[in-house]
């Protein structure tokens, strides 16, 4: 009679569960932060409507450009820990993890300098800075942030079927949408240069694809600190 196969969990080691909880307070950090930029002025508006904002609300953007920063750089211990994970698990995974970092490192770069670019426009907005100057640097921080999406998509399609394996477990329904989230945030981030009018830079549509990231990462951080079930062992 042939030997029965079952599953054998593998425990994350602590620092791969540290960088799976700091990616998902990453991204709530990153959501957040998106969702105030959202509710700022539009960059069709006009540069006094832009520095008025900025100069009566100069805390609440403070706060989120602090916060995008924070929030992507949370993301460095969460894709150690994507690495690790990922290399139990298939045989191909240097490609991927190349894609990945390359990836990941551009996305984390651009929503530092975004973070950085809102922080200035706010300091800018106080007297006797041009209003053109202030405008300029705001546009700048908004186009910045919505194109991190493209670099994330990226590090999501790579990393996409790879995750889910066989068994019937809660991150089961990354098999199906993992992919449609990358295609979403990558087509959020492109179209914002393509029609600015509801798909503005910086607007509720590239608020809700970081939201769809958001809910990909909290999956997948899931699936890390549940463990590994991918490696079969030998029953008697």
């Amino acid at each position: 009679m042939a030997p029965l196969v079952s599953r054998r969990r593998l425990a994350p080691a602590a620092g791969e569960r540290a960088g799976a909880v700091l990616g998902v307070v990453g991204v709530v950090a990153l959501v957040f932060a998106t969702s105030l930029l959202s509710s700022t002025p539009s960059i069709d508006s006009t540069p006094e409507v832009v520095r008025a904002h900025l100069s009566d609300h100069a805390t609440s953007v403070m706060v989120s450009a602090y916060t995008i920063v924070v929030g992507g750089l949370l993301l460095v211990p969460f894709l150690a820990s994507l690495h690790t994970f990922t290399a139990r698990r298939t045989d191909v995974a240097q490609w991927r993890w190349t894609v990945t970092l390359v990836m990941g490192a551009i996305g984390i770069a651009l929503l530092t300098l975004a973070g950085a670019l809102l922080a200035t426009a706010t300091l800018l907005a106080e007297p006797p800075t041009a209003d053109a100057s202030v405008f300029a640097v705001f546009v700048a921080a908004k186009l910045v942030s919505t194109l991190a999406l493209l670099p994330v998509a990226g590090v999501v399609a790579a990393n996409a079927r790879v995750i889910a394996m066989t068994q019937r477990r809660p991150d089961q329904w990354l098999l199906r949408f993992d992919i449609e989230i990358a295609v979403l945030a990558a087509v959020a981030s492109v179209a914002s240069f393509v029609d600015r009018g509801w798909l503005a830079p910086g607007g509720p549509v590239a608020a809700g694809a970081w939201l769809l990231v958001g809910v990909w990462v909290g999956a997948l951080a899931v699936t890390i600190l549940r463990g590994d079930h991918s490696l079969p062992e030998e029953g008697p």
